[in-house]
C-alpha cells in the first residue's frame, strides 16, 4: 500500500531534523566557537588600548606589544599595520618571512593577530595581539579526539533519525491495516486484533473500529430483514384487495358512484403495493454500475400521471413542461417511485394553483404552500422520506425548498455515463 501525505509528511520532517542535527554538529557548533573564541580576543585587545591612551606605561597582558621602530617585525606586516585605520583589526592572511625576522618564532607560515590602533597627541598607538598561544579551541580540533566528538554527534542525529523512522513506519503499518479491515469481513470477535497491534492505543483504536463496525452491520442486517419480511407479509392483503377489485370491475352491475369508489381503492391499493416495492428494493445490497439503466424522465412522469388520474387524483391540476430530457441512470421502478412520491405529495399539501412539473437538465415540482404559516424546510408524507432514501441510494441530488409561498422539489439525475 502506498504512502499517504501524513506519513510522507513527517518522514521529510524526521530527514530534515536529522539534517540539522548532522549540521549543527559538523558545521554550525565549530564556527559559534570560532566566532566566540575571535569576539573574546578582539574586546581583550580593546579594553588594552583603553588602558594605554589612559597610561603609556601600564603594564601589558601577556601575548601583547606596543609596536616601536625598533621591534623585528616583518616587512609585509609593518606594511599591513601602518596601512590599517584606527580601530580593532584581525590579521591572519599575511605572510611572514623568516629571513626579516629577528625572532624565531615569528617565522610562521601566516600571522594571526589581533592589531588595535589608536590616534594620540603624539601620533599612533599600535598594540599588537598574538593570541596563537591562548586559542585553545584551535589546539583542541587540532587533536583526533575532537573529530571523534563531531562524528559521534552525527552519528547520533543520523541513528536518532533512523529509529524515528522505524517507529513511523511500524506506526503507519498498523493504520494502513485499518482500512482493508474495514472494507472488507473483520473478525467477529475484536479481542482477535490484539495479537497484530498489541495493547498500545493503535490496537484499542483498531478493537473499537472494527466493534463499532460489528454494531452497526448489525443493525443494519436487522434493519434490512424487519423491511424485507414486512413487506412480504404486506403482499398478501394487497394481491387480496387487488383481486377483490378486479372481480368487482368485471361486475356491470355497480352504480357509478360504487365504480368511482373502486377505482380509488385500486389507487390506493397501487400506491401501497410501490411502496412495498420501494421497501424490498431498500432492503438489498445496493446493484452495481453495470446493472443500472439507462431511461429519460419524460415517458416515466406521463405514466405516473396517468396512474394518479385513475386513482381519482388532482393529476389534472398538473402543469408539464419539458424543455431538454435528457437520459440519466438507475432503476426504473425506483425512479418511478420517487416521482410518484413527490407529485403526489405536491398535490397532497398544495395551496391554490396548479402543480407545475420542469423538466429542462433536471426535475422541479413546484406548487404553492397552504394558507397559514408553514415552518421553513418542512416536508410532508412518509412518500418524501422515501424518495430521499431513493436518491441518496442512486447518487440523485434531491433539494427540496420553500421561498415565497412556494413548495419546490428539485431533483437532479446521474447523467447516462458519470
Amino acid at each position: 500500500m502506498s504512502r499517504g501525505p501524513l506519513e510522507r509528511s513527517l518522514r521529510r520532517a524526521t530527514a530534515a531534523f536529522t539534517g540539522l542535527m548532522v549540521a549543527t554538529f559538523a558545521i554550525v557548533l565549530p564556527q559559534v566557537a570560532y566566532k566566540t573564541e575571535d569576539a573574546v580576543f578582539q574586546r581583550q585587545t580593546a579594553h588594552m588600548l583603553a588602558v594605554l591612551q589612559a597610561n603609556p606605561a601600564a603594564p601589558l597582558a601577556p601575548g601583547m606589544r606596543v609596536v616601536g621602530d625598533g621591534d623585528p617585525l616583518p616587512r609585509a606586516l609593518r606594511e599591513r599595520i601602518a596601512a590599517l585605520p584606527p580601530g580593532i583589526h584581525e590579521v591572519n592572511d599575511v605572510d611572514l618571512d623568516a629571513a626579516e625576522s629577528a625572532s624565531p618564532a615569528a617565522a610562521t607560515a601566516e600571522t594571526d593577530l589581533f592589531v588595535g590602533i589608536a590616534a594620540t597627541g603624539a601620533g599612533r598607538l599600535e598594540l599588537v595581539y598574538d593570541v596563537r598561544p591562548f586559542e585553545a579551541f584551535d589546539e583542541a580540533i587540532a587533536v583526533p579526539e575532537y573529530d571523534a566528538v563531531i562524528l559521534a554527534g552525527v552519528a547520533l542525529a543520523i541513528g536518532g533519525g533512523l529509529l524515528l523512522v522505524r517507529h513511523l513506519r511500524r506506526v503507519f503499518a498498523s493504520l494502513r491495516t485499518l482500512a482493508p479491515l474495514l472494507r472488507h469481513d473483520a473478525p467477529a470477535n475484536a479481542h482477535e486484533l490484539a495479537a497484530p497491534y498489541g495493547d498500545d492505543e493503535i490496537g484499542e483504536l483498531a478493537r473499537e473500529l472494527v466493534s463499532s463496525r460489528n454494531q452497526l452491520a448489525e443493525a443494519l442486517d436487522r434493519e434490512r430483514r424487519f423491511t424485507r419480511e414486512a413487506s412480504h407479509e404486506l403482499r398478501t392483503p394487497v394481491a387480496v384487495v387487488a383481486g377483490a377489485v378486479e372481480l368487482l370491475r368485471r361486475d356491470g352491475r355497480l352504480a357509478p358512484v360504487a365504480e368511482a369508489l373502486v377505482e380509488r381503492i385500486a389507487g390506493a391499493n397501487n400506491r401501497i403495493e410501490a411502496l412495498i416495492q420501494a421497501f424490498l428494493w431498500l432492503a438489498r445490497e445496493p446493484r452495481r454500475a453495470e446493472e443500472l439503466q439507462t431511461m429519460t424522465l419524460q415517458p416515466l412522469l406521463q405514466r405516473v400521471l396517468l396512474d394518479l388520474r385513475r386513482a381519482g387524483g388532482d393529476a389534472d391540476d398538473v402543469q408539464l413542461h419539458v424543455g431538454a430530457d435528457l437520459p440519466f441512470e438507475g432503476e426504473p421502478l425506483c425512479a418511478e417511485i420517487v416521482l410518484r412520491n413527490l407529485v403526489d405529495n405536491a398535490l397532497r399539501h398544495r395551496g391554490d394553483g396548479p402543480v407545475t412539473i420542469h423538466v429542462d437538465g433536471e426535475l422541479r415540482i413546484v406548487n404553492t404552500l397552504p394558507d397559514g404559516p408553514t415552518p421553513a424546510g418542512s416536508s410532508h408524507g412518509l412518500g418524501l422520506g422515501i424518495a430521499r432514501d431513493l436518491c441518496r441510494r442512486f447518487g440523485w441530488r434531491l433539494l427540496v425548498t420553500q421561498q415565497d409561498g412556494r413548495h419546490t422539489a428539485a431533483v437532479r439525475f446521474a447523467a447516462a455515463g458519470d
